[in-house]
């Protein structure tokens, strides 16, 4: 099993903390043991994702968040208002999902605070965007979504 293959479990936990809609649509088409996974992950990992976000301005190699998932709602009373590109999510500190887009102004906390859902539901439309690329192969050609995820993964690592 690649180490690309092996992160699509944690992608999946990533869905289902920050985006269900769209983990309920993927797991329609994973294995079992990615679900269960998953699953595993999400209850036990809230706080190993982290995110790099590239913006303008003076973080052009962009710039580590930890990413907060619980459902407490943190207050921030800091922000810093950036042209944001693109983003990678890593778990433990390994990337499991690259996405680039439209420049879009996004307010990022300041200081050591976290990423909360505030941010993943801006960039929610990119995410299903690029979910739905990874998913049409799965569905129209019958292959595996891991093995279209590998690919993905692949890919973008080229360019982002």
């Amino acid at each position: 099993m690649t180490a690309a293959s092996k992160n699509y479990p944690k992608l999946l936990a990533f869905l289902q903390l920050f985006y269900p809609t769209l983990y309920e649509k993927l797991s329609l088409y994973s294995d079992r043991s990615d679900i269960v996974g998953a699953n595993l992950i999400s209850s036990n990992n809230i706080n190993s994702y982290q995110a790099v976000v590239f913006s303008e301005g003076m973080m052009k190699d962009g710039e580590l968040f930890e990413i907060y998932a619980g459902n407490t709602v943190l207050s921030v009373y800091s922000w810093d208002w950036r042209w944001v590109f693109a983003v990678k999510i890593y778990f433990q500190e390994k990337m499991i999902f690259p996405v680039r887009f439209q420049q879009k102004v996004i307010a990022l906390p300041t200081g050591k605070h976290p990423l909360t859902k505030i941010f993943f539901e801006i960039i929610q439309q990119e995410f299903e965007d690029v979910l739905e690329e990874i998913l049409k192969p799965s569905m129209d050609e019958n292959t595996p979504i891991r093995e279209n995820y590998c690919r993905y993964l692949n890919s973008a690592s080229l360019y982002l």
